[in-house]
């Protein structure tokens, strides 16, 4: 028989996850690469392009296979929450995409158009892809509601850190040259994901939704959420660990990167070596 002891909530949800972006936090050097003051701030930012792929595919899994598509009246509490956070989440893609033509990122810094195509799926870019396909594995709306709503937290967890080390350490900080002017690592993006209503990872302090925080969670589906946030977090810090060797490289990107002969395999397309 189970004590109360013994049953788990959301909120029990929600602390092993900051333990794991933690754990993330302090394992992975490149949030000291992005510190780093002996760097200048363009080559800090050199890993912009390379997720790409996250910030296009994120918004679309969640729109494509997360949300509901059904009336209002006719969605749980759960599932509101979901479509929520999705809605509040799904445009910022187009920060990103700004961000990228403002620092330099336009079609000559490619080449060509099968360039721009190569360098989305370049072996550099392999670790974020895996992290948005997994994510993706994990949604299942016939499934537990509970497991649904676990993952805004974990995207949002996972993205914590980027966004507030690059913020204070890149955006703000007054010494070098400015970028103040971007969006998505930029005033623009955190005011808003300081706004959502259903996840509160950029709110000052964290504060526990008190609408979801004890829901009760099954031990079968709380077993199967901490092997999710395990997998997951551990594919952030895969995406980062790959950043975090880009950025020490300081090779930017240039059309001779894509000077590729014959016909290589999808995930040998180009390692960006010379």
């Amino acid at each position: 028989m189970s004590t109360s002891r013994d049953i788990k909530r959301f909120g029990d949800v929600v602390k092993y996850i900051d333990r794991k972006r933690l754990e993330v936090r302090n394992s992975v050097s490149f949030f000291e690469t992005l510190k780093d003051e002996s760097l200048s701030k363009q080559q800090r930012m050199l890993f912009v392009p390379y997720m790409l792929f996250f910030s296009l595919g994120s918004p679309d899994i969640k729109t494509l296979m997360m949300r509901f598509e059904k009336p209002q009246n006719e969605l749980t509490a759960i599932q509101k929450k979901i479509n929520d956070f999705i809605n509040e989440d799904n445009f910022h893609y187009n920060f990103y995409l700004g961000d990228l033509e403002k620092l330099g990122y336009h079609l000559d810094k490619f080449g060509t158009t099968s360039a721009v195509v190569r360098h989305v799926f370049s072996e550099e870019a392999i670790p974020t892809r895996r992290l948005v396909y997994a994510i993706g594995s994990y949604i299942d709306q016939k499934g537990d509601p509970l497991i649904g709503l676990t993952i805004p937290e974990i995207i949002e967890a996972g993205l914590f850190d980027l966004f507030t080390t690059v913020y204070q350490y890149i955006i703000k900080a007054e010494h070098g040259g400015s970028l103040e002017h971007l969006d998505y690592f930029g005033d623009t993006h955190i005011r808003l994901e300081k706004n959502h209503t259903v996840t509160s990872w950029f709110v000052p302090g964290h504060p526990e939704d008190d609408n979801v925080v004890n829901y009760v969670v099954p031990d079968e589906t709380f077993n199967r959420i901490i092997q999710m946030i395990d997998d997951l977090m551990g594919k952030f810090a895969d995406m980062y660990e790959a950043f975090d060797e880009i950025v020490k490289s300081n090779k930017d990107i240039q059309p001779s990167k894509f000077d590729i002969e014959g016909f290589p395999p999808i995930d040998t397309i180009t390692s960006g070596e010379d």
